[in-house]
């Protein structure tokens, strides 16, 4: 059985093109903080091509990234090298 989501991997950013990543990202870091987190590391699970890891990874959090598709994690880690997919 293949992977959610593996089928789509290579056009998966432009279905996904109208999503703000950087909106997403403020708000889990608002929620985050209003209950008095402060880690450094977050977590992204279904983190498909990596867009939603972005947000944390450029406020220099360290990131890891999981997901089910190894074709997604794939465009992840080009986009995004110095983070654990």
């Amino acid at each position: 059985m293949t992977p959610p989501f593996s089928l789509i991997a290579h056009v998966y950013d432009a279905i996904m093109h109208d999503i703000d990543y950087e909106a997403w990202g403020e708000f889990v870091l608002k929620h985050a903080a209003a209950r008095a987190w402060q880690g450094q590391r977050v977590l992204d699970l279904g983190c498909g091509t990596g867009n939603s890891s972005i947000p944390f990874f450029s406020r220099g959090y360290e990131v890891i990234g999981l997901d089910r598709s190894p074709e997604m994690l794939a465009i992840a880690r080009s986009k995004l090298p110095p983070v654990t997919f």
